[in-house]
């Protein structure tokens, strides 16, 4: 699915997984990473603290979490308390969505 955006929510505010479906309807917190909106209030600096708009719909597609608003789509990467942590979740998250380079022996590639 794409997505606008990337959200780690405010750990405070992260339901139980089980739950995420029954958040519809609801404004979510946390904080944004490469937001690609060029509208309304959109594109916010990096690890910057928002409130979502009330979402639309949770879609759960290939082992990720997707959060729908009326106008944006959000990947859940994360939770976290802080902005400090919220960026060490996004770093996290880059290392392991990076395509791994190997040589033709298989070992990695700096």
């Amino acid at each position: 699915m794409k997505h606008d955006a990337l959200l780690v929510l405010e750990f405070f505010r992260l339901p139980h997984a089980d739950d995420m479906y029954h958040l519809v309807g609801r404004v979510m917190e946390g904080f944004i990473f490469e937001d690609t909106k060029l509208d309304g209030n959109h594109p916010f600096p990096q690890c910057h603290y928002i409130n979502t708009s009330n979402l639309k719909q949770v879609v759960r597609e290939n082992g990720e979490t997707y959060l729908v608003t009326r106008n944006t789509t959000y990947l859940m990467i994360g939770c976290a308390t802080s902005h400090k942590g919220a960026f060490e979740m996004y770093e996290n998250y880059k290392k392991l969505s990076k395509p791994r380079v190997v040589s033709l022996t298989g070992d990695p590639v700096d």
